[in-house]
C-alpha cells in the first residue's frame, strides 16, 4: 500500500477514500491525493489545509506537512481555490509513533504560503530578467509576467483570485496582474471515480458497503456493519442533530468508539473494512438546524 491519504471532493464536501494507517513521527513519507468531481474546482490553483497548515497542490498531489504528524491524536483536512470555493473538513487519525525523539529541532518549517506561490511561479519560468525597474519571469525569451520595482522598502502584497496572481504596494487601493493562473496549470485531467457506488437518504437495517448516507435531522440512528464486505470498502454516513443531539446506536462487526454526537451540529461517520473489522473515524460541524 503507497504511503498516500486519497479525498474526494465533491461541491463543498470532503471525504476520505483510503485506509492507510498514519502513524506520528513521519516527515517528506505521507502524501495526500485530490480527486475533484465537480465542474466548480476546474481550472484552478487548489490549495489544501492540514490542520493550520496550507500546502498548494501540484497535479492535485502534495506531501503532508510534517507538523500535522508530530503527536498522536488527529488533524482536519480541507481545501480552497479561486476566490473563494472551500470545503468542510475530513478527519485524519494519527497513531503512536514507536519513535519518540522530537522532529522539531531536526526538520525546517513547512514553506508558507507566498513562499510555496513563488516557488511553483519559479518553476513555471525559465528565467527571470530586471531592468528599468522591472521584474520579469521568462518563458524562453517570453515575458510571461512582470513586476515594476520601484521605492526601494516598499511591502508588497500578493493574492490569487483565482484566473490570476496578482500583486500590490501594501498602501495602494488597486491590484497589478503579475501571471495568468492558467499560465501556471495544466489541462485538466480526466474525471475521477468515487468509491462509494450509491447514495440513499434513509437507513438500512444494516449498512451497505460503498453507500453515501445522507440522512437530514434524525432524532434516533441505528447502524449495523455487516460481517464481511471486501477489503477497502467504505460507508459513509451524514445527519443534522437538531437542539437535542441524536441518539445513536452502534452495533456489528466494528471496532468499538466512544463518539457521541452533540447538539445543534452536522455529524459524518467514515466507516472503512480491512478485511477483518469495520473502523470508524467521524467529526462535526457547528450549524444550527
Amino acid at each position: 500500500m503507497e504511503p498516500i491519504l486519497t479525498f474526494d471532493v465533491s461541491n463543498q464536501h470532503i471525504r476520505r477514500t483510503d485506509s492507510f494507517r498514519v502513524v506520528a513521527k513521519s516527515k517528506n513519507y505521507l502524501h495526500a491525493k485530490f480527486c475533484f468531481l465537480t465542474e466548480e474546482w476546474n481550472g484552478k490553483v487548489k490549495t489544501a489545509l492540514f490542520g493550520n497548515y496550507p500546502v498548494i497542490l501540484n497535479g492535485d498531489t502534495c506531501l503532508v506537512p510534517w507538523e500535522v504528524l508530530k503527536e498522536p491524536g488527529s488533524f482536519p483536512v480541507s481545501v480552497f481555490a479561486g476566490d473563494f470555493v472551500t470545503t468542510d473538513k475530513a478527519a485524519v487519525r494519527v497513531y503512536e509513533s514507536g519513535y519518540h525523539e522530537e522532529l522539531s529541532e531536526t526538520c525546517p518549517p513547512t514553506p508558507d504560503f507566498i513562499s510555496q506561490l513563488m516557488e511553483l511561479l519559479h518553476k513555471k519560468a525559465d528565467g527571470i530578467s530586471y531592468e528599468n525597474n522591472i521584474l520579469s519571469l521568462l518563458s524562453g525569451d517570453t515575458a510571461i509576467g512582470s513586476i515594476t520595482i520601484s521605492g526601494g522598502g516598499r511591502e508588497v502584497e500578493l493574492r490569487n483570485t483565482g484566473e490570476e496572481i496578482q500583486w500590490r504596494y501594501a498602501e495602494d487601493e488597486s491590484w497589478n496582474t503579475l501571471i495568468a493562473v492558467a499560465d501556471l496549470i495544466g489541462p485538466q485531467g480526466p474525471k475521477g471515480t468515487s468509491y462509494l457506488e450509491t447514495v440513499k437518504t434513509e437507513m438500512d437495517a444494516v449498512v451497505v458497503a460503498n453507500t453515501l448516507y445522507c440522512l437530514g435531522t434524525v432524532e434516533t440512528l441505528k447502524l449495523c456493519f455487516p460481517e464481511e464486505a471486501a477489503v477497502g470498502a467504505e460507508v459513509v454516513v451524514i445527519w443534522y442533530n437538531a437542539g437535542i443531539a441524536c441518539n445513536l446506536n452502534l452495533s456489528g462487526n466494528i471496532i468499538p468508539c466512544s463518539y457521541s454526537p452533540s447538539p445543534n451540529t452536522r455529524s459524518e461517520l467514515n466507516a472503512l473494512f480491512d478485511g477483518v473489522k469495520w473502523s470508524l473515524l467521524w467529526n462535526e460541524s457547528e450549524v444550527l438546524v
